[in-house]
C-alpha cells in the first residue's frame, strides 16, 4: 500500500469516529439544572413528564354488594309455599246396591309471604289460598269445590306483646257455576266479599296464642256481573 493512501484512510476513519461520538453524545445529552433554569423551562412540568404514572390495576366488582342485598332480602322476607294434588277414582261392577263410577281431582295451593323490617316493629303477612275440585261421572262433569282467598295483615308493634293491626280479606271463586238447568249462578267476582278491619292484637310470649280485637270493621259484597246482579 502506498504511503499517501494509508494516511488518507487513517484520516477518514478518525473523522468518521469523531463524528459518530459527537452524534451519540448530542443524542444522549441531558440538561443540567442550571441550563433548565437559564432556558426558562418549567421544572415542575419537566418532573411530571419525567415521572411515570403508576397503572391502576384495581378491579371493581359488585359481587359483595349483591351478596349484601340478597342477605337483607332474605332477612326481611320469608316465603312459604304449600301445594297438594289429590286424585280419587270410584268404580262399581256387579254390585247389587248400585253406584256411580266417578273420577275426581283436587288442587290446593297456599302461599304466604312475610315482610319484617330491621327493627321488627313493622311487618306484613300476605296469604293466598285457593282450591279447586272437579268430579267426572258417566253423566256429567261438575265442580264440587272452587274458592280463593287473599288475606293481608299489617301490624305495628307497640310493646313486646301488643300490636296495632289491620286486616284485608278478599274472597271469590275461579270459574263459573251453573244450576241443573244450565243457568249461570255465580262466577269470579260475582259474588266477591271484602272485609276490612283495624284494631289491636295480643300475642303471648311463646306466640302460640293471639287475640285480635277489631272495633273498626266493614264488610261488603260485590257482584260484578250485570246478569247476576239484576
Amino acid at each position: 500500500m502506498k504511503p499517501y493512501k494509508f494516511i488518507t484512510n487513517t484520516i477518514t476513519t478518525l473523522l468518521f469516529t469523531i463524528i459518530s461520538i459527537n452524534s451519540v453524545a448530542q443524542f444522549n445529552v441531558r440538561p443540567s439544572s442550571s441550563s433548565v433554569i437559564n432556558s426558562g423551562v418549567d421544572t415542575i412540568k419537566l418532573t411530571q413528564i419525567a415521572t411515570p404514572t403508576p397503572l391502576d390495576l384495581s378491579i371493581y366488582s359488585n359481587a359483595y354488594d349483591r351478596y349484601l342485598k340478597n342477605e337483607i332480602f332474605k332477612y326481611r322476607n320469608k316465603i312459604k309455599l304449600q301445594t297438594s294434588i289429590g286424585i280419587n277414582q270410584t268404580s262399581f261392577d256387579n254390585w247389587a246396591a248400585g253406584g256411580t263410577n266417578s273420577f275426581s281431582g283436587r288442587l290446593w295451593v297456599n302461599f304466604t309471604h312475610t315482610y319484617t323490617n330491621e327493627e321488627k316493629k313493622f311487618n306484613v303477612i300476605s296469604n293466598f289460598e285457593g282450591a279447586y275440585t272437579m268430579v267426572i261421572t258417566n253423566e256429567k262433569t261438575t265442580k264440587s269445590e272452587d274458592f280463593w282467598n287473599i288475606n293481608v295483615t299489617p301490624s305495628w308493634k307497640l310493646a313486646p306483646r301488643w300490636e296495632i293491626s289491620g286486616s284485608f280479606v278478599l274472597k271469590s271463586q275461579f270459574t263459573d257455576a251453573n244450576n241443573n238447568d244450565g243457568d249461570l249462578t255465580s262466577t269470579i267476582f260475582a259474588p266477591a266479599t271484602l272485609n276490612v278491619s283495624a284494631g289491636i292484637t295480643y300475642v303471648s310470649n311463646n306466640k302460640n296464642f293471639s287475640a285480635y280485637l277489631a272495633p273498626l270493621s266493614g264488610n261488603g259484597t260485590f257482584v260484578l256481573n250485570k246478569e247476576l246482579s239484576d
